[in-house]
C-alpha cells in the first residue's frame, strides 16, 4: 500500500477509504483550531469596541471574515471526503 496511511485509521478498509478517514481527521483538527481562533477574535473585537479602538476593530473584523471563510472551506472539504468513507 504505497502512499496509503497505515495504522489504526482503517486497517481493514480499502486504501481510498483509509486515506479519506485520515484527511477527514486532519481537517477536523484544523477546523477546531480555526473555530477556537475565531472565538478569541470575537472576544478581542468586543474588547476593542468597548475601548473605542475603531481602527483596530476594523482590522480584527477582516481577520474574522477570513477565519469564517477558512472554516467554511474546511467544512466543504470534509463533506467531499464523505463519499470515500
Amino acid at each position: 500500500m504505497d502512499g496509503v496511511v497505515t495504522g489504526d485509521v482503517a486497517d481493514s478498509r480499502d486504501p481510498d477509504a483509509a486515506q479519506a478517514e485520515y484527511y477527514r481527521q486532519e481537517l477536523s483538527g484544523l477546523r477546531a483550531q480555526a473555530q477556537s481562533d475565531l472565538a478569541r477574535r470575537y472576544i478581542e473585537l468586543q474588547q476593542l469596541r468597548d475601548s473605542g479602538l475603531a481602527e483596530r476593530a476594523a482590522d480584527v473584523r477582516r481577520f474574522i471574515r477570513a477565519l469564517e471563510s477558512e472554516i467554511a472551506t474546511l467544512e466543504r472539504l470534509g463533506e467531499g471526503l464523505q463519499r470515500w468513507l
